[in-house]
C-alpha cells in the first residue's frame, strides 16, 4: 500500500480510530462528540469521504485546534506548556508523519459498565465509582454490552492494516478477562506479529496468574498502571477501595519479571487535592517497578472534580509538590513526565 506524507503538529486525524461503547467514532479521548458511527456508517464514510474529518484534517494542517478537539477542554494542546523543566510525551511542534488509506492504530472502547469499582451502574452512596471518574456523572453510563460484539465484527477488517491497537475505555481490562475475549473477536492471533497492544489498568486483577497470561498471548504491550495515591489511605479515598498494597505488591512484580524490550510499562497517576502531597511516594514506589515512563497530570476538571482539582488558589501546592517530585525522579533514574502544563 502506498504511503503519504504530512505534515502537522498532531497526527490522529490521519492515523487513528478511536471508537466510543456506542460505536461513535473519534480521533482521541478529548475529541468527545462523536463523528460517526460503525454500526450503521460503510468505512469509506467514516474515513475518506467524512466531511467534518476533512474539516478537521485542513484544520490541523494549518496549525490550529479542530473546535471539536477544543470541547472538552483538556486536549494538552489547548494550553501552553509552561514549564520548560519538564519532560513532556507531546511537542506543539509540526513533525513529517507517514500514512495511509487506513488507520494505523485503533483505540476500542470497552462498555463503560464493565469495571471493578462501581461495577454496571455507579451509585455514590451505595456503589460508587472512584472519585474523579467520568462515571459518576449523571447520564455518563449507558450500558451497550449488547452492542459490542458488532462492534468488534465491524472494524475488524482493519486488523491486517494496525500498527497498535488500545483497548480500554472507562472500564477494567483485566475484569472478567473482557480484554482476551476482545481479542478473541478481532481474530488478533493471527496479526500478533505486527500488532502492538495497550491498555490501562488499576491492577487490581493483575496478579502473576494475570500477566503470565498477557504475555504469553500478546508479543507486545504496554500497560499503563493507573494508581493515583502514595498510601493506604489516600488509595482508599480516590478509588473506593483498600487495594494499595495489593496493587503495588502487582505492578513490581510485574515490573521486575517483565521483558521491557516487548513489553513496556508506564503509571500514569492524575494528581488532586486528595494527592498531590504523595507526589513523592508515587515516585519512590514507581521506582521499585523500573518502569519505562511515570506520567503525572493534574485531574481533569469535571462538575465531580472541580473542588480538588488545580486551581489560582492552590496553584503552588501543585507547583511544589510536582517538582520535589521531578527531583526525587531524577535522584532515583526514573523517567518522569508531564502530560500537560499547569
Amino acid at each position: 500500500m502506498r504511503m503519504k506524507t504530512e505534515i502537522a503538529f498532531c497526527d490522529l486525524p490521519w492515523t487513528r480510530l478511536k471508537v466510543g461503547p456506542g460505536g461513535e467514532i473519534h480521533n482521541c479521548c478529548w475529541q468527545q462528540i462523536g463523528i460517526g458511527n460503525v454500526l450503521n456508517e460503510s468505512f469509506s464514510k467514516l474515513w475518506t469521504d467524512n466531511e467534518i474529518l476533512k474539516d478537521i484534517r485542513k484544520v490541523t494542517k494549518n496549525g490550529d485546534l479542530h473546535s471539536l478537539c477544543k470541547e472538552f477542554g483538556s486536549c494538552p494542546y489547548v494550553g501552553k506548556f509552561e514549564n520548560p523543566e519538564w519532560n513532556s510525551w507531546y511537542s506543539k511542534e509540526a513533525s513529517t508523519f507517514k500514512y495511509n488509506d487506513y488507520p494505523v492504530s485503533v483505540e476500542l472502547d470497552l462498555p463503560n459498565t464493565h469495571c471493578n469499582i462501581g461495577p454496571g451502574f455507579p451509585d455514590d452512596e451505595k456503589n460508587p465509582a472512584c472519585i474523579m471518574c467520568a462515571r459518576r456523572l449523571d447520564g455518563f453510563v449507558n450500558d451497550t454490552t449488547h452492542l459490542f460484539k458488532d462492534i468488534c465484527e465491524k472494524i475488524q477488517f482493519l486488523m491486517p492494516y494496525l500498527e497498535r491497537i488500545h483497548i480500554q475505555g472507562y472500564a477494567e481490562p483485566f475484569y472478567k478477562d473482557i480484554i482476551f475475549d476482545t481479542l478473541d473477536l478481532l481474530d488478533f492471533d493471527i496479526f500478533k506479529k505486527r500488532i502492538k497492544v495497550t491498555t490501562i489498568t488499576n491492577a487490581m486483577y493483575f496478579n502473576e496468574k494475570m500477566y503470565k497470561k498477557w504475555i504469553d498471548r500478546v508479543d507486545r504491550s504496554c500497560i499503563i498502571f493507573s494508581i493515583d495515591a502514595g498510601s493506604r489511605e489516600t488509595y482508599k479515598k480516590v478509588r473506593m477501595a483498600d487495594a494499595y498494597d495489593l496493587v503495588s505488591k502487582n505492578l513490581i512484580q510485574y515490573g521486575k519479571n517483565v521483558d521491557k524490550k516487548y513489553h513496556e510499562i508506564n503509571v500514569n497517576c492524575n494528581i488532586n487535592m486528595l494527592n498531590v502531597k504523595e507526589c513523592v511516594k508515587m515516585v519512590e514506589l514507581v521506582a521499585k517497578a523500573n518502569v519505562n515512563a511515570f506520567t503525572i497530570t493534574p485531574t481533569d476538571a469535571m462538575p465531580i472534580t472541580k473542588d480538588i482539582c488545580i486551581n489560582e488558589s492552590n496553584r503552588e501546592i501543585f507547583k511544589e509538590n510536582f517538582e520535589l517530585a521531578r527531583l526525587r525522579a531524577e535522584e532515583l533514574g526514573v523517567n518522569i513526565l508531564l502530560l500537560k502544563g499547569f
